[in-house]
């Protein structure tokens, strides 16, 4: 720095403002010798209250102490300088001025803040961390120093030089947790010993000073001497005690989050077993009823009914993915289907709820896709039903039209688009913006008209996702939306089957189609000429009828017309009648009635007019083929897949007919559904009512398949396959888990218990028929029918099921779609078997068995709703909720309600038993009708052999039996055969024929009493 020295001539009253400085000087303010003498003192300051400080100190004529000030130099600049200055004397003793020496002190003044500023900010660092230093000086034994921070952070009593003893220190760590602090001793060594790079470690710390637990987070580094040995470790310490705490909060809301999740997981599990329990009986005794003799109103009814239970199992569906969307385990099948089944499916589900708004349902498919093809047709479906559900839901009036276009074709894969549109309300971009997400709907006016919780649309844009594709909505409010979405799909192998291709005298039939809806009057089109067919259109029934006379003037009538009914001004049924009674029409073409509408009045007044066929839309392709050939009497020479499915089905189990099947299930009418689906496949079952039963009658006879339920007494589902597999003979044993357990996780569960599959309930026949195509080897196998055929459909029953007190008969055949023989049997088993349960479930609430307790009310519950006991049902629902929920005393009032009830109704089915004779056995007087021995031996040998085999073809020859010993004494044993194997007892059912023939007086063979 410069050094400046001044004489300041100071004159206290004259001179006191002005600087003269020694001439030989440059001062450090910038100016030149010249410039700076006589100048203003007040000119050189930056401040002005530093001047008054100047002067303050000058005039007090005392010892002038050192000071600082900041001056302007000539450029403008701030320095800062020391000042040291005297005062001088003249030769009175008088002050005569002062002298001093200004030191440029800007750059050391700067140094000190800049030092300031980073102890400011470290301070600030170690007291936002909790952080204190310590250093270990290794020359030291035992001791080390540390900050007063670091002392209060571990509780210390504050020594004066800053030691402190290791050992000290250690102690506490102990005291805080023993097991950590051998850790920490190890890390702390380690580090010292270069085992480790630094010394790191997390720890509970006892404070000395309160005895307060806290955590302490310590790093520490080495400083070593050039031959390596320590010297110093330099470290910090952190108390992280609010950090561990926040931890342990986490974790435990993290538990509890988890237990919540489970808790979820678990009851949304209970309510799929509970719902797909009652599920599984509807739909697979529907499938059962289609299988019989049925008029055309039966099969329609029977077919809405099926498609209606497919409805609600969407429902459960879509909670139950929802959940697997959270678990991240929702996942997409592969396999072969039939777009136009999907399609099909679809319009059953829509139809009649666009029929009852008055709204039209349209499928315009592109000529370019194939039908077949592979993919996840559930979810495929899934996604076009929920799509197609809020158009109509969103739609007053007009129609909603399912698009089905190619976007891409490559080798293996295609591109499809598909669109639902829509002439309903329409959204704006706000609306469309919320879409898409869990629980949003386009506003809340919204959720109150038209209901939902905005749940469908997240599951749709996961599962097309998972399809490869996008989704999206265009929409122009008031005018309604299109919601489109793309799906990659593989090409599949299959043949397509017949062409839908018209006989050669069907083809370039002149086809007019009259409906005044344009998308429907194209898309009619597009189907027809996709047939050869030349094809006109007519928007109205009075330009249809011009358009018919136009036609047979110039001498090109039309053969067939497609006539909407539901047109402005003349409807379809009025515009057939002009038609049909037209004297200008040389040749009255054939009419098809195509509506929307399929009402019975339409049909009929259709009829009446002498109109040739009936089409409802949407309109498939191959729907509207077997329509016309139908018509023109060309049925038996081809038709479509959509008519010959059942066949198809029916073909491709030929192949597995035969095979011996396993049952592993503990309820009865589950038992009765399943067994009668496979048996009328031509499937050999066995029947095992736990996991224990399986796994015995795995091990006693040869099973071509083993179908599992998981949910049993005794052993469950997985036990027992994880015992069978247990022996290395059974390893190639298809064992197929039949389950109503279908939450995310299950077919994992299933898999790793040892099970090949896993098929959900209630049983979907085509799955499981899949299903069991897949895992049964194919081959040749006795068969008590024919090879090549399935078995003959029973006849019609010829009785009546009495009214029944505490039982709804007509509700109870409903459920099983009209079969009364099933029925009968299900309310004689029920009768038979279930009388007891007050006592068992008393007995095991009693030893404290609460699973078992719950399992019995659970059973009844199940069984005494599919055969209509209603009042029962509803003292079994609460009594199985009291057992979860209430105590002794509430068990025992519920308890009460269910047995008076119970008893109600096995008082009544006394009735039935006795009407069916059940508990008479054979012998007594002497037959009242004729018996015809050489007709009935054949029938005991045969049933005999049956029984044998624990066959339930048996049955059949029962009615064989019945139709000969019907009003003799001998009926009553047959009725006693009958309930011995409605409860699966084949010996002791073939122990009463034994006694049969021998009132007979017929020898069977093998009869040890020959």
């Amino acid at each position: 720095m410069t050094q400046i020295t001044s004489y300041y001539h100071y004159l206290y009253l004259r001179h006191c403002e002005i600087i003269w400085c020694s001439p030989s000087i440059v001062t450090v303010v910038g100016y030149e010798h010249d410039e700076i003498m006589g100048r203003n003192a007040a000119s050189f300051y930056a401040h002005p209250e530093d001047r008054e400080e100047t002067l303050k100190i000058l005039k007090k004529k005392g010892r002038i102490k050192d000071y600082e000030v900041e001056l302007r130099k000539k450029d403008g600049s701030i320095i800062v300088v020391a000042v040291n200055s005297a005062f001088y004397r003249d030769e009175n003793g008088e002050i005569a001025g002062v002298e001093g020496v200004f030191r440029d002190i800007t750059e050391r003044k700067q140094a000190e803040e800049a030092l300031r500023q980073i102890n400011f900010l470290s301070d600030n660092a170690l007291d936002l961390t909790k952080a204190g230093f310590w250093d270990v000086d290794f020359s030291k034994d035992n001791l080390y120093k540390q900050s007063e921070r670091a002392t209060n952070i571990f509780g210390m009593i504050p020594a004066e030089d800053e030691i402190y003893q290791i050992s000290d220190w250690y102690a506490a760590v102990v005291a805080g947790d023993e097991e950590i602090a051998k850790d920490v001793l190890d890390k702390f060594e380690g580090a010292i010993e270069g085992r480790y790079p630094k010394y790191d470690a997390i720890f509970p710390f006892k404070r000395p000073v309160d005895g307060e637990i806290v955590w302490i987070h310590a790093s520490g580094v080495m400083e070593r001497s050039e031959d390596g040995k320590p010297l110093h470790m330099h470290g910090v310490t952190q108390d992280i005690t609010e950090i561990k705490k926040a931890e342990e909060a986490l974790k435990k809301a993290t538990a509890t989050a988890e237990d919540a999740t489970k808790a979820k997981g678990d009851f949304l599990a209970n309510m799929s077993h509970e719902i797909r329990t009652p599920m599984n009986a509807i739909i697979g005794l529907s499938h059962l009823a289609l299988q019989t003799d049925l008029d055309r109103k039966q099969l329609d009814y029977l077919n809405k009914i099926q498609s209606s239970a497919h409805v609600l199992l969407g429902i459960i569906n879509d909670i139950l993915d929802f959940s697997k969307i959270e678990a991240g385990k929702l996942g997409i099948e592969s396999i072969d289907f039939r777009l136009e089944d999907v399609l099909e499916n679809l319009s059953n589900l829509i139809t009649i709820k666009a029929q009852e708004k008055g709204i039209e349902l349209l499928f315009n498919i592109a000529g370019d896709i194939p039908m077949h093809l592979i993919g996840d047709p559930l979810r495929l479906g899934q996604v076009l039903i929920n799509l197609a559900n809020n158009a109509v839901k969103f739609t007053e009036n007009g129609e909603v039209v399912i698009i089905t276009e190619l976007v891409k074709d490559t080798k293996n894969k295609m591109m499809l688009k598909f669109s639902v549109k829509d002439t309903g309300i329409g959204l704006t971009e706000e609306q469309s913006s919320k879409l898409f997400q869990a629980f949003s709907q386009a506003d809340s006016s919204t959720t109150r008209k038209y209901g939902g919780t905005g749940l469908g649309l997240t599951i749709c844009k996961r599962l097309v996702n998972l399809m490869g594709g996008e989704i999206g909505v265009e929409s122009v409010p008031g005018k309604g939306s299109t919601f489109f979405f793309t799906a990659s799909l593989g090409k599949s192998k299959k043949s397509e089957g017949k062409l839908l291709i018209p006989t050669p005298d069907l083809r370039g039939l002149r086809v007019l189609v009259v409906d005044d809806n344009a998308s429907s009057r194209e898309i009619l089109k597009n189907i027809l000429v996709s047939f050869s067919y030349d094809v006109v259109t007519a928007s109205s029934g009075e330009n249809g009828i011009h358009e018919l006379e136009a036609a047979s003037k110039a001498g090109q009538p039309f053969d067939l017309v497609l006539m909407d009914w539901k047109m402005p001004k003349m409807d379809g049924i009025e515009t057939s009648k002009r038609i049909k009674q037209n004297p200008n029409l040389e040749k009255l073409p054939t009419i098809i009635m195509v509506t929307a509408y399929g009402r019975e009045e339409v049909m009929l007044q259709a009829r009446h007019v002498g109109l040739e066929g009936f089409l409802i839309k949407p309109v498939t392709p191959s729907l509207m083929f077997d329509t016309i050939m139908q018509v023109f009497r060309k049925d038996d020479e081809q038709t479509s897949r959509v008519s010959s499915r059942s066949e198809e089905i029916a073909e491709s189990l030929v192949k597995i007919r035969g095979a011996e099947v396993l049952l592993v299930e503990d309820n009865d009418i589950n038992q009765q559904v399943a067994q009668e689906i496979l048996e009328g496949a031509g499937l050999i079952v066995t029947i095992a009512e736990n996991g224990n039963a399986g796994v015995d009658a795995v091990q006693s006879q040869a099973f071509d398949i083993v179908l599992m339920d998981i949910q049993m007494p005794v052993m469950d589902g997985y036990e027992a396959t994880r015992t069978i597999r247990e022996n290395k003979k059974f390893d190639k044993l298809p064992i197929l888990a039949m389950t109503a357990n279908a939450m995310a996780g299950d077919r994992e569960k299933s898999l790793e218990a040892g099970m090949n599959d896993h098929v959900t309930k209630p049983i979907n026949p085509d799955e499981l028929f899949a299903a069991l195509e897949k895992w049964i080897k194919p081959g040749k196998r006795s068969y008590a029918g024919q090879d090549d055929q399935p078995a003959p459909k029973p006849e019609p029953e010829n009785f009546e099921i009495p009214d029944i007190d505490g039982i709804d008969v007509e509700s109870g055949l409903k459920r099983v779609g009209g079969n009364k023989k099933l029925y009968k049997s299900l309310l004689i088993k029920f009768h038979d078997n279930y009388a007891d349960y007050t006592g068992r479930i008393r007995q095991a609430f009693k030893k404290g068995d609460m699973e078992l307790a719950k399992r019995l009310a659970h059973t009844v519950k199940g069984v005494s709703g599919n055969i209509a006991a209603l009042s029962l049902y509803e003292k079994a629902t609460a009594l199985d909720a009291g057992i979860k929920t209430g105590g002794s005393k509430r068990f025992e009032t519920l308890l009460k309600d269910f047995d008076t009830t119970l008893i109600g109704v096995i008082s009544s089915l006394d009735s039935l038993e006795k009407s069916s004779g059940s508990e008479a056995a054979p012998g007594g007087e002497t037959p009242s009708k004729e018996i015809h021995i050489s007709e009935i031996e054949p029938l005991l040998v045969s049933m005999k052999e049956l029984l044998e085999d624990d066959d339930t073809d048996a049955l059949t020859v029962l009615d064989d039996l019945r139709d000969h010993l019907v009003a003799t004494n001998l009926e009553q044993a047959l009725n006693k055969i009958e309930k011995l194997m409605g409860q699966y007892e084949f010996e002791e059912a073939l122990n009463v024929l034994y006694e049969i023939a021998d009132d007979l007086d017929i020898a069977l063979q093998g009869d040890e009493n020959e």
